[in-house]
């Protein structure tokens, strides 16, 4: 017998007890909806750290200030110390580190600016002309900052595509735009690119792809600053290997610590050191746990759908004792029962993928809609739903198999 004639026969079987074998795989579908679900949100995640690490630079070490938020007190305590970040402190780690490729030192304020009569508040960042080479964006038209700029206090700016944008309006290079009451000249335009969502904890990705910069000596002698805040806010190191990441935000960590006085034992600091692969394995160290503990609820979901179905095929094989005595009588052998039956629970646990997965796609979206969260949904995450519920249904269904295939065709014939 065939394979295509003994998989008609277990679809026909199904069809008999339709209502019971629905009930039968509901562990299935709940279970397979968990992986479904799950796959579609850690694949989300990760291309949403994906997308940061390029906004950061892949080889970039993030020196930042400490965002002190309630503890002013703590922060005026260490003002007495150091004066936090400083233009010394990239020169300082220029010269003491060896593999750097560049050091890019930035201010960043939260400025009011008008184009063409139409007033916000933006990220308005004081840089280099090396701070380009240390991200990956590209520009429209124009230029970037240079080191002219920097040297001559220049009052030009470069700013970015989506802030045309969002302004609807239309704006172009040599034209002019008003920071804090000066005006400055617009010398480049840079491409939008997509970092995310603008809820990201770290500076450089918030409003995304609406900022503008100015000249790092421009920013310093005309944009208003705390008497809090340090020098500058911020240093980017993009260094030559990536495999010396670690081992030279270590150094930084250390020169900075001495030249702002502080213990090397010391847990607090004025500043946070961060790298773009870092993480990576701090998603990978959290999604970990969340990866345990709906793996372990999807496990459980297909453990009790496997028993589900092992229960509804023992029960069909002492149902159908008789057609089974029937069919080894003429000709059918050991071999042609088992794998009509193996195929019974395999056609259960497709039916069951496939719901469960329709299930899946459903609460995807529902936690997406109501939680804001990236979710990323992939063919090969829906093929091995599929094959894990096939799988467990075929596992779960085999001992029925089996001791259908072990029946005597004289006792089940004589059946009642």
């Amino acid at each position: 017998m065939n394979i295509l004639e003994l998989i008609k026969i277990g679809i026909e079987g199904l069809l008999v007890h339709k209502v019971r074998s629905m009930l039968s795989i509901l562990g299935i579908i709940f279970g397979v909806a968990s992986v479904a679900a799950v796959l579609s949100i850690v694949g989300g995640a990760r291309k949403e750290v994906l997308r940061k690490m390029e906004a950061l630079g892949t080889n970039n070490i993030i020196i930042s200030k400490k965002d002190w938020e309630e503890k002013v007190d703590r922060q005026k305590e260490l003002r007495r110390i150091t004066s936090g970040l400083s233009l010394r402190d990239a020169e300082d780690l220029k010269n003491k580190i060896k593999g750097l490729d560049v050091v890019a030192p930035y201010t960043l304020a939260r400025a009011n600016i008008l184009i063409n009569d139409n007033p916000m508040q933006v990220n308005t960042y004081g840089v280099t002309g090396d701070y380009k080479k240390t991200l990956n964006f590209n520009l429209k038209e124009g230029r970037f900052i240079s080191e002219f700029d920097n040297f001559s206090h220049s009052k030009v700016c470069v700013i970015e595509e989506n802030l045309i944008k969002k302004l609807k309006d239309k704006i172009s290079i040599n034209e002019f735009i008003s920071i804090d009451h000066d005006y400055y000249l617009i010398v480049g335009i840079i491409k939008s690119k997509d970092f995310g969502d603008d809820n990201s904890e770290i500076k450089d990705l918030q409003s995304n792809n609406q900022k503008v910069y100015i000249p790092l000596e421009t920013s310093l002698r005309f944009i208003s600053r705390s008497f809090l805040d340090p020098e500058i806010d911020g240093i980017t190191l993009k260094v030559k290997n990536v495999p010396d990441l670690k081992k030279i935000s270590l150094e930084a960590d250390q020169i900075l610590k001495k030249n702002h006085h502080l213990k090397e034992d010391s847990k607090e600091k004025d500043f946070n050191i961060l790298i773009a692969v870092d993480l990576v394995k701090n998603f990978e160290s959290t999604q970990n746990i969340f990866n345990w503990v709906l793996g372990c609820s999807a496990g459980i979901s297909l453990l009790v759908g496997g028993i589900g179905i092992m229960n509804i095929m023992l029960a069909n094989v002492s149902e159908r004792k008789r057609e089974i005595g029937v069919r080894l009588s003429i000709g059918a052998t050991q071999k042609d029962i088992l794998f009509q039956f193996v195929f019974e629970s395999a056609g259960l646990g497709v039916l069951g993928g496939f719901l469960g997965l329709i299930l899946g796609i459903l609460l995807t979206e529902i936690i997406k809609m109501q939680s804001g969260m990236p979710t990323y949904f992939s063919y090969w995450g829906a093929a091995l739903a599929i094959f894990i519920s096939v799988f467990d249904a075929c596992i779960f269904g085999t001992y029925p198999a089996w001791k259908a295939s072990k029946l005597d065709p004289v006792e089940a014939l004589n059946d009642d």
